[in-house]
C-alpha cells in the first residue's frame, strides 16, 4: 500500500511515529506573517524543515544544452547516452555544464533559502538557543535530471 503514497506522506507518517519528534507547523500558535519550521527533533535539540522537490528541471537543462548539442563539437551519439558525460568531452563543455546546472539548481537554492528562514524564525519564536542546529530535510523521488553531486 505504501507505494501508492508519495514520499512526503510516507516521511510524515514515519516522523509522527517517532517519540523524539515534535510537530510544529499547524501545532504551535504563531504570529501572522511568521513562518515556522515543521518539526523539533531529539526533544528540542534540532529544528527541522521538511521540503519535497517536485518539479524536474529536465527541460531547462536540455534547453541550456541545445546550442552545444547542435554544434559540430558535440559527439555523434547513437542510442542512449549521459548528457553530462557527452558534454564534458566537448571544448568548453565543463563550463557550459556548470552554467546549465547552476541555472537548473536555483530552484533547490530557493528551497534551502526558505528552509533556512523558517528554521531561524522558529528558533526566535520558540526562544531556542540560536546555536540550536537546523536541518533542512529535502525529499526527492521524482527529479532525476540533476545528479546528486551537482546538488551538493
Amino acid at each position: 500500500m505504501d507505494s501508492l503514497r508519495d514520499i512526503e506522506e510516507r516521511m510524515i507518517s514515519f516522523l509522527h511515529g517517532q517519540d523524539h519528534v515534535t510537530p510544529l507547523d499547524g501545532h504551535v500558535p504563531q504570529p501572522d506573517g511568521v513562518k515556522i519550521a515543521d518539526y523539533l527533533f531529539f526533544h528540542r535539540q534540532a529544528v527541522v524543515e521538511l521540503k519535497t522537490l517536485k518539479i524536474d528541471p529536465k527541460d531547462k537543462i536540455l534547453d541550456g544544452a541545445k546550442s552545444l548539442m547542435e554544434s559540430d563539437d558535440f559527439p555523434l551519439i547513437f542510442g542512449d547516452y549521459d548528457l553530462e558525460t557527452a558534454m564534458k568531452n566537448t571544448p568548453g563543455g565543463e563550463e557550459h555544464l556548470n552554467k546549465i546546472f547552476s541555472s537548473a539548481t536555483r530552484m533547490v537554492e530557493g528551497v534551502l533559502r526558505n528552509a533556512k528562514q523558517q528554521i531561524a524564525s522558529s528558533k526566535r519564536l520558540l526562544s531556542l538557543d540560536p546555536d540550536t542546529p537546523g536541518i533542512a530535510l529535502i525529499l526527492n523521488d521524482t527529479i532525476e535530471s540533476i545528479p546528486a553531486a551537482r546538488l551538493a
